[in-house]
């Protein structure tokens, strides 16, 4: 019997996790939430998206025992929102599954934790720690041995080499380019298409090839 799920989040990222689902065929979806009243009672790619995230007790009540983040990263917020919707889920008892889209490839020799998301075409090789919420968006590479702490997302097209860090809640944008045994701090932002050579601080953002720091406007 399939087990049903609620997506929380209605955006963009949403109709990627829901195509993710659809290849696995493996979850009836109840519908989505979003704090947007805009959206109430739309449909995205056919599942209906039911109102605020104040209905989630009463789903797991009907029996959607399962959620998943449609939410990637809030521009505002970077990865914070997402860690806080991850806890709330949680704590009101929902399971998280890890959801590997049919096309991608992960290593049997990974570890990981719950609520990850990895996207068509992504690959994760041997040796990789996953931590909680983590999302490896499409096109993605993660070679051997690297680490993506909890709440970190790897944007589309993003190519981390071997040994790699990236602490928690970080953010390496699209079609960014990570040398082999390089750290990204935590809740740091590495910019679209940045490549980095060197140790990226915690709380940073850092933007060009090779990546620099960004240096604060009036600077």
């Amino acid at each position: 019997m399939k087990k049903r799920m609620v997506i929380v989040g209605a955006g963009g990222h949403a109709s990627v996790v829901l195509d993710l689902l659809d290849s696995l065929n493996q979850y009836n979806i109840a519908g989505l939430t979003d704090p947007d009243r805009s959206k109430w009672g739309r449909l995205l790619m056919g599942f209906p998206i039911l109102g605020d995230d104040g209905l989630l007790p009463d789903l797991m009540e009907q029996g959607v025992n399962t959620a998943c983040l449609g939410v990637g990263s809030v521009r505002s917020e970077g990865n914070q929102f997402r860690r806080e919707l991850f806890q709330m889920i949680s704590q009101l008892g929902f399971a998280l599954p890890n959801l590997q889209h049919s096309r991608a490839t992960v290593s049997r020799f990974c570890q990981s934790g719950q609520g990850i998301v990895i996207m068509a075409g992504a690959i994760v090789n041997a040796g990789v720690t996953l931590g909680d919420n983590v999302v490896i968006n499409t096109g993605a590479l993660v070679e051997h041995d690297c680490l993506l702490e909890s709440h970190s997302h790897v944007s589309p097209g993003a190519n981390l080499a071997g040994e790699v860090r990236v602490r928690e809640g970080a953010y390496v944008g699209i079609g960014a380019v990570v040398k082999q045994g390089v750290e990204i701090g935590g809740w740091a932002t590495v910019g679209a298409g940045a490549v980095v050579i060197r140790d990226v601080p915690g709380g940073s953002t850092v933007v060009g090839v090779p990546a620099r720091l960004l240096k604060p406007s009036g600077d």
